[in-house]
């Protein structure tokens, strides 16, 4: 504390230059001292003054190293102590380019492996081993051979999280092969271990345990009460999986025993959960429950500390964050009044264009309203005159008339229904196969003889049936075609499908005029809103519809979707 104490107060009257080297050096203290929140702060402090320092002069070749400690730390802070995977990645990734750019071989290392972990941490298993062989192939001729053997063993543990236990095993025995020539005993303790796990995984028990019993061989001098702790817990678990239970019973108090002399409370916990089941599976229940009690215990214990730990940190990355941001107020307080201005020009326009949406909306609204009841009251009306001459008469014609007229305003309802869709802007849209779609339509069109060539996937929404049904509509009752051919193609990241019928046709200065809104043509036009709807909604998806004249005879309707890439 005396150092740490010592830098700070240096850091209170000195040079730039030397302000960054006792930054990184405080940074390093406070990480030894397990106070990551400092050392994050430091390392951070450190890097935006070497930042600073390459904005001004256009390069840093003297603080290269300097640069990359601060990175590094950073990067590793933030992806192994605050689990903020995506800022150690961009961290990691920053490292990384600048180790490559000075062919810093050490730093090129610690990025690459780095961003090795966090890939695994995604559950990116292939990339993951992607980043480990990167450093395998760069340590090939050179003498740091204990990353090799750590990169070698990353890329099986991969494997097994892959469930590819043969290829796992496989890099497993590089791994060994190498520490073994190297003398690298800590290594061969831990390979050994992750090998047992490959078999346990497998449910090769006997296997599983020859690799345990393995890793517990090495000088004791290599390894940790931890990892001591975790390899008597997984011996124990499995002679709990052959049943054994007075040998699991024995490791698993080995483990304790070992978590206890380091005060690992995961461990200890771990441990009385294990005990705990052994004992009930060796039928001494009483112990059992004592030992689930104390897991129990220790659980809640564990969250309580972990609840105040993570306030804690919260309250300190508060407070760095807080003086970071009155730092940087401080210095764009005009840049800011600026932003503020051009954001408030964009909240009035955003403003203007909601009430300009709104009012639109309101005038479709109003459109619905009118043709509700201007084409109901007609079509009830004629229904009911066609009911009351069925009295008199008892014609069956009348009868079928005044269906007709029910039918329309079923139809009808089912049209502004169709309008409501296109009008809300707030709908999602997704993939669909498109020829599906035809198909399934084209069924309740038995009239049309259809053909359909092609098929695509297209970003669409529930509104895309209603679009293809009013194109199939429009054949039957507008164009009188007795058939209806469909080529669906696909170019340029777009999916054409054209609609080819053999009806009337559609004169040129009516071809635009049929898509507007309430637009009538020909004795069996309705509602003026069939195309209306097919326009809107293409557009909505991002696409287009329009219309073209089939040789000889008819009309083609093209409707342009984007495309699943």
């Amino acid at each position: 504390m005396e150092e740490i104490n010592a830098l700070l107060a240096k850091l209170k009257n000195c040079k730039e230059n030397n302000e960054i080297d006792i930054h990184l050096q405080l940074a390093d203290k406070y990480r030894v001292q397990q106070e990551y929140e400092k050392s994050l702060e430091h390392s951070l402090k450190a890097n935006n003054l070497l930042t600073i320092l390459q904005d001004e002069s256009g390069r840093i070749d003297d603080y290269n190293i300097k640069l990359l400690k601060a990175l590094s730390n950073i990067a590793h802070i933030f992806t192994f102590i605050q689990d903020d995977k995506e800022k150690g990645l961009s961290y990691y990734l920053k490292s990384l380019k600048i180790a490559e750019l000075t062919e810093n071989l050490e730093f090129q290392v610690i990025s690459l492996q780095g961003l090795g972990f966090i890939q695994r941490f995604l559950g990116n298993y292939n990339k993951s081993s992607e980043y480990f062989q990167t450093v395998v192939e760069l340590l090939q001729d050179e003498e740091d051979s204990e990353k090799m053997v750590i990169s070698l063993n990353e890329i099986a543990n991969n494997y097994c999280y892959s469930k590819s236990y043969p290829k796992s095993l496989e890099y497993h025995e590089k791994a060994i092969e190498l520490a073994q020539k190297i003398n690298y005993q800590y290594a061969v303790s831990f390979i050994s271990h992750d090998m047992g796990l490959v078999y346990f995984s497998m449910e090769d028990f006997d296997k599983a345990l020859e690799y345990f019993h393995e890793a517990l061989k090495i000088d004791g001098q290599f390894v940790e009460n931890r990892f001591l702790a975790v390899v008597n817990g997984n011996v124990a678990n499995s002679y709990l999986s052959k049943k054994d239970y007075s040998q699991a019973l024995i490791y698993a108090q080995k483990a304790l025993d070992f978590a206890r002399e380091f005060d690992g409370k995961a461990e200890i916990k771990s441990c009385y959960f294990l005990l705990a089941v052994i004992y009930r599976e060796s039928g001494e229940y009483e112990k059992a429950y004592e030992n689930l009690e104390e897991y129990i215990n220790l659980k809640e214990k564990m969250f309580n500390e972990e609840s105040q730990k993570k306030i804690a940190e919260m309250q300190t990355r508060y407070d760095t964050e807080r003086k970071v941001k009155e730092a940087e107020l401080a210095k764009s307080q005009a840049l800011i009044l600026k932003l503020k201005n051009v954001e408030l020009a964009k909240a009035n326009s955003n403003i203007k264009l909601k009430n300009t949406e709104l009012q639109a909306h309101r005038e479709h609204l109003r459109i619905i309203n009118q043709i509700l009841r201007h084409d109901l009251m007609n079509n009830l009306s004629k229904s009911l005159s066609a009911l009351n001459l069925f009295e008199d008469s008892f014609e069956k014609e009348m009868l079928q008339e005044a269906r007709n007229g029910i039918w329309k305003s079923t139809e009808l309802i089912n049209r502004m229904r169709e309008l409501e869709t296109f009008i809300a802007d707030n709908q999602n849209l997704k993939f669909y196969q498109l020829d599906d779609v035809i198909n399934q339509i084209s069924g309740q069109y038995s009239e049309l003889h259809v053909t359909l060539e092609g098929s695509c996937h297209v970003l669409a929404d529930e509104a895309l049936e209603s679009v293809i049904d009013n194109i199939f509509r429009n054949a039957v009752v507008h164009s009188g075609s007795p058939s209806l051919q469909i080529l669906i193609k696909q170019q340029n990241n777009v999916c054409e499908v054209r609609f080819a019928d053999q009806g009337k046709g559609i004169p040129d200065e009516y071809k635009e005029k049929v898509f507007e809104e309430l637009f009538q043509y020909g004795l069996t036009g309705h509602t003026g809103l069939g195309l209306f709807i097919v326009r809107k909604t293409m557009e909505r998806y991002g696409g287009s519809a329009f219309i073209e004249d089939n040789k000889p005879q008819g009309t083609i309707v093209v409707l342009v979707f984007k495309m699943l890439k």
